[in-house]
């Protein structure tokens, strides 16, 4: 008769898996974030916005992960995600703070000697160097 036709590897044609209790989980979760929106359609877009970026880099990193071939399980991609979502919320939070601190207390110091201008500058640049120094900080934690 001959010999039996040649089974692919489904996981090395990079094909997308999942299993059911992960697509009955986002089922869950997106429908917890419909009723949201409904609800508070503000609160609900953000929340959809934030969700959806850290879902997208926690799947990201797990495929490098998964590349590289390390195992990783449903804890790791916890908190993976939880880390996304944390660096997404504190990144805009301590920029905020961190540019009105210097708005604020730079142009006093310049001000004294004429330099306004110069004081905006520094504040957009020490603005711009902590989000950096945040986001390099925060980035490390989530590997």
């Amino acid at each position: 008769m001959g010999s039996p036709p040649a089974v692919a590897n489904p996981s090395a044609s990079g094909a997308w898996r999942f299993s059911l209790v992960s697509l009955l989980m986002a089922t869950t979760v997106i429908s917890l974030w419909l009723g949201l929106l409904r609800v508070s359609p503000e609160i609900g877009a953000l929340v959809g916005v934030l969700a959806a970026t850290a879902c997208l880099r926690t799947a990201a990193i797990t495929r490098r992960m998964q590349e590289q071939g390390k195992l990783v399980r449903t804890t790791d991609k916890v908190r993976l995600f939880f880390a996304s979502l944390g660096m997404l919320v504190a990144l805009p939070v301590a920029g905020a703070a961190m540019f009105y601190g210097w708005l604020w207390f730079i142009p006093v110091v310049f001000r004294q000697f004429g330099f306004y201008e110069l004081a905006m500058v520094f504040g957009f640049l020490g603005v711009i160097s902590t989000m950096l120094i945040l986001y390099g900080a925060l980035e490390r934690m989530s590997d």
